[in-house]
């Protein structure tokens, strides 16, 4: 498996950079705060309710912030499997005696921030977050999330039902006056409440009433004395994001289709499938609309009338499936619906499947409101070879009574039967090889990519992961390279060794070119990114492991080590920091005329210089990976390579370099 450089390391190169050149006093105020007992980053409490973090005698979670916050269980831990199917890694509510206290609080003037990953069963009022006195509390009533804020205030709703049987995060931003509740990584409510005071926060009970204790499990528990921003609840949840949910739901994956703007290109009406194996869809008059989150241009509309269509590369028959969309329900249209040709449809609010390959030929309809009127519905349909399930919102409502054995049709397109045309709204259609598990199909009911990692798609104009997986024909050694992006900017590979992590360059005659539309990957504004592992044994020459001739590279200066971005007109931008050969770098360039150029290395600001010259690209020169046209070569291995026609934040950056992303989407992080 492929190991990228923790983000600290880069860190320490910076601040033993920033020795030279402030005085230890601002040094020790605050370079060597991050991480001690002062907590400049405003952690206060940090605990795992985990076995291995618990002290069975004095019944005591350790607090990892420094602090000494350490929080006690009421009753001898259970434990259960976390998020992560650590066997051990979350402690049992029981509903009715169990809780978690700590001494932490604050008072009404004070910003604060508390989350906690829980996964809830039980009916009734359930507190998630209460305190010692009666405010300050998050509670569900029937999975409805509330909030009591103070002995006066009656409980608010947010109007938002949280799944059962799933692990969810929930993080609470207290400021003065105004509150915002974050779900999964998304802001879903900021409800207006009176500043109080809030002493002895506790996990799983409202003050001291016995009425309403929360069942199920809970994992991983913070606590700031600050307002996180947006961005950091983000960074937040994805930080500690189940891994489970990151890798097994790659696995088996033939097709997906976000149907969003940053999957769809308007010019040529390609829909992109974001899967390994290419089923790109081609727009007949589908239309962008907001998804269930109330994000722009983030589902697609099918309007029931003129038979709009996705026309998708047809899928293989399968032996197994499963089959996952969300799809907001609307009258109108036929009266059966086709979501994939052939043939996932909704008769009603009944979800069905048929398929002429079975040996029994008939439709195997979920009951009715399954799939209800005017509202996001989560529909999931399996098969194991024997067996058709239906689930709804991450509830089996339907399996079949006779045994289906055969095999599917081929998926032709999304929507588009002419004699039943869809009228819905629909997003994140996937289509698996395999059929998923309960915590699987959880998983994807309770996934959603909150706004960095959306922003992370948006201008990105080529997205070359390296890797096997994403390649496509031709003999090994010249593997066709799949572009990622929506613009099917597909390379060539000449010669380099392409495994299932990076492609390796031996420094002499490889490298990925033929690279497609120039014209996309020449403009004003750039991003450039990669991961890169420079070879011990390379030559201390020149290195170019990227460049578009007469426009813009990145390189390596002879003998330093130092990398740096290259530009036509703006000129060269170096960082600070040298490269170490024979670990894995993230480097990224951006340029913005309005303020200059950037570089940054392992997620840090290593560069950058005030310019606003333009970039002067020359038409019809290819971009190349692992070497420069004029034949200077890189050795050592490539990864990731992307590049984006607007310059990056430093957020955003950072969060690149957070993912480590392989084509899995596992994250990378370590030596």
């Amino acid at each position: 498996m492929l190991k990228r450089i923790k983000r600290a390391s880069g860190r320490v190169k910076i601040i033993s950079l920033f020795l030279i050149l402030i005085s230890s006093i601002v040094i020790s105020g605050w370079a060597f705060g991050y991480g001690l007992n002062n907590n400049n980053d405003g952690l206060v409490l940090d605990i795992d309710f985990s076995e291995e973090n618990y002290n069975s005698s004095t019944r005591t979670f350790a607090d990892k912030s420094g602090n000494n916050n350490h929080a006690v269980s009421t009753n001898p831990a259970v434990f259960a499997p976390d998020k992560d199917g650590k066997s051990t890694g979350a402690m049992r509510f029981d509903g009715l005696t169990d809780k978690i206290t700590t001494e932490v609080g604050f008072t009404a003037a004070e910003d604060a921030t508390y989350s906690v990953w829980f996964n809830h069963s039980g009916t009734g009022l359930r507190t998630i977050i209460g305190s010692s006195v009666d405010t300050g509390t998050i509670r569900m009533n029937n999975g409805s999330l509330q909030m009591y804020w103070d002995p006066v205030t009656v409980s608010q709703s947010a109007g938002f039902t949280v799944p059962s049987g799933t692990w969810n995060h929930i993080v609470v931003v207290k400021t003065n006056g105004q509150n915002k509740i974050y779900f999964n990584g998304v802001l879903i409510w900021s409800p207006t409440v009176s500043n109080v005071n809030i002493n002895g926060i506790k996990f799983g009970q409202q003050d001291s009433r016995t009425d309403r204790m929360f069942s199920g499990y809970m994992a991983q528990a913070k606590i700031y004395n600050r307002a996180l921003s947006e961005q950091e609840v983000s960074k937040l949840y994805l930080d500690f994001k189940s891994k489970y949910q990151i890798s097994s739901l790659e696995k088996g994956l033939i097709g997906y289709w976000p149907m969003n703007e940053e999957n769809y290109n308007a010019t040529t009406g390609r829909v992109t499938d974001k899967s390994a194996y290419s089923h790109h869809g081609i727009n007949g008059g589908v239309d962008l609309t907001t998804d269930r989150y109330g994000k722009i241009n983030a589902a697609m509309q099918f309007d029931g009338s003129n038979n709009d269509v996705i026309d998708i590369v047809n899928t293989p028959t399968l032996e197994k499936f499963t089959l996952s969309a969300w799809v907001y329900n609307e009258t109108g249209g036929d009266s059966r619906h086709s979501i994939l040709r052939d043939y996932w449809e909704i008769v009603g609010t009944q979800i069905c499947y048929w398929s002429y390959g079975f040996a029994d030929t008939y439709w195997r309809c979920s009951p009715s409101g399954a799939l209800p009127l005017n509202e996001w519905t989560h529909v999931v349909t399996t098969w194991d070879g024997s067996v058709i399930r239906h689930y709804s919102n991450n509830n089996l409502v339907w399996t079949d009574s006779v045994v289906s054995s055969g095999a599917s049709q081929q998926f032709t397109s999304i929507g588009g039967q002419p004699t039943r045309k869809l009228k819905a709204r629909v997003s994140e259609i996937r289509i698996y090889n395999r059929v998923l598990n309960d915590e699987e199909i959880g998983s994807l009911y309770s996934l959603y990519t909150p706004g960095k990692g959306d922003l992370l798609s948006k201008g990105l104009v080529l997205d070359l992961p390296l890797t096997s997986k994403y390649t496509k024909g031709g003999v090994v050694g010249s593997e066709i390279v799949t572009d990622k992006s929506a613009n099917s900017n597909d390379a060539v590979n000449f010669g380099g060794t392409i495994t299932n992590d990076y492609t390796s360059f031996n420094g002499t005659n490889q490298y990925i070119g033929n690279i497609g539309n120039p014209e996309l990957l020449e403009p004003s504004s750039i991003t450039v990114s990669s991961w890169i592992n420079m070879d011990t044994d390379a030559s201390l020459l020149r290195h170019i492991w990227f460049t578009k001739w007469y426009g813009y590279s990145c390189e390596i200066a002879a003998n330093t080590r130092i990398p740096y971005f290259r530009l036509n007109g703006p000129g060269d931008f170096y960082s600070s920091v040298p490269i170490t050969p024979g670990k894995w770098h993230h480097f990224v360039g951006t340029y913005d005329p309005a303020v200059g150029g950037k570089v940054y290395l392992d997620g840090v600001l290593v560069g950058s210089r005030a310019t606003s010259i333009a970039i002067t690209h020359t038409r019809n020169f290819p971009l190349n990976i692992g070497r420069y046209a004029g034949g200077i070569y890189f050795k050592g291995k490539i990864s990731d390579a992307k590049i984006y026609n607007r310059a990056l934040t430093a957020d955003e950056v950072q969060s690149l370099y957070d993912r480590g992303k392989g084509v899995s989407g596992a994250v990378f992080n370590g030596l």
